[in-house]
């Protein structure tokens, strides 16, 4: 039944690592909700974010100034019908996990927690880790560490003052720590087999 389906949010900046974490929570058994878009980047060729949910959040802020440009009852509106779409899609492929991964979501928490109650996954990276990252793909400043000082400011208020629980990964530590990996698919609730976990593994030691 979709109404067991779990969500989950992968709470971030751009170039902070989340496409890694997002790529290896559905590699242990989460529905990514496809189509995903694709980027230029050759190492990270998929952005792991669902093509429909990209396309409105991105109508509804502006990307690279990071202001809003629609009223948050245009995402509400479609939120309440896509989110229970995706859960049923999850639902036939056996899936008990969807995975949301998306930097402008951090603006919407608020509406989403009005749909569902999703489990929060914040991940972290230094600033001049992103910066680099950014540098190497040539990407507009927003996608490095001025975009990712707005972005966390606005997740960390919504967090400290809000009463939802959240697990932190480092990004860094995630790539190589079992221990970290473990405790985030803890949190999940999610149980993968043994070869969706060593398959999952392999993808973080090719980033």
């Amino acid at each position: 039944m979709s109404d067991d389906i779990k969500t989950i949010l992968i709470l971030s900046s751009y170039s902070s690592g989340s496409t890694a974490v997002a790529g290896f929570v559905e590699l242990c058994g989460a529905y990514s909700c496809p189509p995903l878009t694709v980027t230029n980047d050759p190492l990270t060729p998929s952005a792991k974010e669902p093509v429909e949910y990209r396309n409105i959040l991105v109508s509804c802020i502006d990307e690279l100034s990071l202001r809003k440009q629609k009223p948050s009852s245009v995402f509400l509106d479609f939120f309440a019908k896509w989110h229970p779409a995706q859960l049923l899609k999850a639902s036939e492929v056996g899936s008990k996990v969807i995975v949301l991964k998306h930097p402008l979501q951090a603006f919407f928490l608020d509406e989403i927690f009005e749909i569902c109650d999703p489990k929060l996954v914040l991940v972290h990276r230094p600033f001049n880790n992103i910066e680099a990252t950014r540098l190497r793909r040539q990407w507009h400043p927003v996608y490095g560490k001025a975009g990712a000082r707005v972005i966390y400011n606005s997740l960390y208020s919504k967090l400290h003052e809000g009463s939802k629980s959240y697990i932190s990964v480092p990004y860094e530590s995630f790539l190589t720590h079992l221990a970290i990996q473990q405790d985030l698919l803890s949190f999940c609730s999610i149980n993968p087999t043994p070869s969706e976990l060593t398959e999952a593994r392999k993808f973080l030691r090719v980033k």
